[in-house]
C-alpha cells in the first residue's frame, strides 16, 4: 500500500492538468518509509520567429530589417545586406528582393528538473557544499529567496522571475573548474540543444567568471557575472548531442578570487532547438526620371510653355513664378525673365527627383521712328 503526496494537497498516483514547472511527489509505503522524486512539466508552446513586415523604399535608399523570436539568425541572400548573422541588418538591394531568415528557437521543452530552484535543494549535484542558512565560508551554497539571510554582506537581490522565489546563492571557490551546478538528462542524438541560465552578482568585487560544460567538455566562452549587484544577466550556449544519449550538463566557476566571487543562479534551462524560417520582401521603387520640354528661347512678352514628362505630383519654381505650381504643364504669358526653371516630381510611392531647364527670354528690339521733314 502506497500513499502519493503531491504539492498543493493532491493525493493519488496521477496528477493531471498541471501548469509548467517542477513537481515532486513523496511516496510513503506501508512501513512509513518515504522517497521523493521530481519531474519537470514543460510548456509545448513554441514562439514562431518573424522576419518582420514587408517594406519598401525608393532606389538609393535602405531599410532596417528586424527579425524576432529566435536565438540566432541567418539571412539569405547576402546581396544588399549589411550582415547576415544578426537580427536587424540594414538592407540596400538594388532591386526588389525577398530575404529569408532562418532562426534557432527553443522547442519549449525544458529538460532541467527544478531549474528555478522552486523545489529547493534537489535535482542537481555540486562540488560546492550545501550550507543552509550560512554561506560565509568559501565553496558553499544555499537555496533561498534572499541571499542576505545566509550572508549579511550579500545584497538582498530578488529572484529572476517572481522576485520572491528561490535562487542558488553561491560563495565562490578559490579552485578553478569547480562544478557549481550539474544535472544529467537524456538527449536525442544528432540534436542541437541550448543551455541557458541567469546569473547575478551578490558582491560587486571580483564578479564570477562562469562557463558551461557538457559531458566534461567545456562549452562556449566564459562569461562574466555583472559588475554591479542584483542585475540578472542571461548567458547561453548551443550544444549538439552527436552520438550521445545522455548529457551531464554543468555550470563551472573559473574565477579563483578569494574576495568577492559571490553570485546567484536562477532559471536554468536545457532545451532542444528547432529551426524555423520566415521571409520579408523589400520592394525597391524606381525614382522618376523627369525631363522638361520648353519653347525657349522666346521673345519678351510671349507665352512660355514648360512641360514635364513624369510623376504625379509637381512642384515648380522659377523667376516668373511667385509660388509653386502643381501641374505637369506650365503656361506663363508675358514672361519677361530669363533664368532656371525647376520642377520636383513625385510618384505615388513617394519617390521624387528634380530637374531644371534654362529659359532664355530675348528682349524685343527698340524701334524709334523720326519724321523726315522736307
Amino acid at each position: 500500500m502506497y500513499n502519493f503526496a503531491w504539492p498543493g494537497g493532491i493525493n493519488g498516483q496521477t496528477a493531471l492538468n498541471l501548469a509548467p514547472g517542477t513537481y515532486c511527489v513523496t511516496v510513503t509505503d506501508a512501513t512509513f518509509c518515504t522517497a521523493t522524486a521530481c519531474a519537470n512539466v514543460a510548456s509545448s508552446v513554441v514562439t514562431p520567429i518573424s522576419a518582420g513586415n514587408d517594406t519598401a523604399y525608393c532606389a538609393g535608399g535602405s531599410a532596417q530589417l528586424n527579425a524576432t523570436g529566435g536565438l540566432t539568425y541567418t539571412w539569405s541572400p547576402a546581396s544588399g545586406l549589411s550582415a547576415t548573422n544578426i537580427a536587424n541588418p540594414v538592407a540596400s538591394p538594388l532591386v526588389t528582393t525577398a530575404y529569408q531568415v532562418e532562426s534557432t528557437i527553443p522547442s519549449g521543452t525544458n529538460l532541467i528538473i527544478n531549474g528555478d530552484f522552486s523545489a529547493g535543494n534537489i535535482g542537481f549535484t555540486s562540488n560546492y557544499a550545501f550550507s543552509p542558512g550560512d554561506v560565509t565560508p568559501q565553496s558553499v551554497y544555499d537555496v533561498i529567496p534572499n541571499p542576505q539571510t545566509s550572508h549579511s554582506n550579500f545584497a538582498p537581490c530578488p529572484d529572476h522571475t517572481t522576485g520572491a522565489g528561490n535562487m542558488m546563492v553561491v560563495n565562490g571557490s578559490t579552485i578553478a573548474n569547480q562544478n557549481v551546478w550539474c544535472q544529467t538528462v537524456n538527449v536525442v542524438p544528432a540534436t542541437d540543444y541550448i543551455f541557458d541560465t541567469y546569473v547575478n552578482t551578490l558582491v560587486a568585487q571580483n564578479p564570477a567568471i562562469l562557463q558551461f560544460s557538457v559531458n566534461g567538455v567545456l562549452l562556449g566562452a566564459t562569461f562574466n557575472a555583472p559588475n554591479v549587484t542584483c542585475v540578472w544577466s542571461q548567458f547561453n550556449a548551443i550544444w549538439n548531442s552527436g552520438a550521445s544519449t545522455t548529457a551531464n550538463i554543468c555550470i563551472v566557476n573559473q574565477n579563483t578570487a578569494g574576495g568577492g566571487n559571490d553570485f546567484a543562479l536562477d532559471d536554468i534551462t536545457f532545451t532542444p532547438i528547432c529551426r524555423e524560417r520566415d521571409t520579408v520582401v523589400v520592394t525597391v521603387n524606381p525614382n522618376p526620371v523627369p525631363q522638361i520640354t520648353t519653347n525657349s528661347p522666346i521673345c519678351s512678352g510671349n507665352t512660355l510653355n514648360l512641360n514635364v514628362n513624369a510623376g504625379s505630383v509637381f512642384n515648380w519654381s522659377g523667376p516668373s513664378f511667385s509660388s509653386n505650381l502643381q501641374n505637369p504643364s506650365i503656361v506663363s504669358a508675358a514672361t519677361t525673365n530669363s533664368g532656371t526653371y525647376s520642377v520636383t516630381v513625385s510618384t505615388p510611392q513617394g519617390c521624387s527627383a528634380t530637374t531644371s531647364s534654362i529659359v532664355t527670354v530675348n528682349p524685343n528690339p527698340s524701334v524709334n521712328l523720326s519724321p523726315n521733314n522736307v
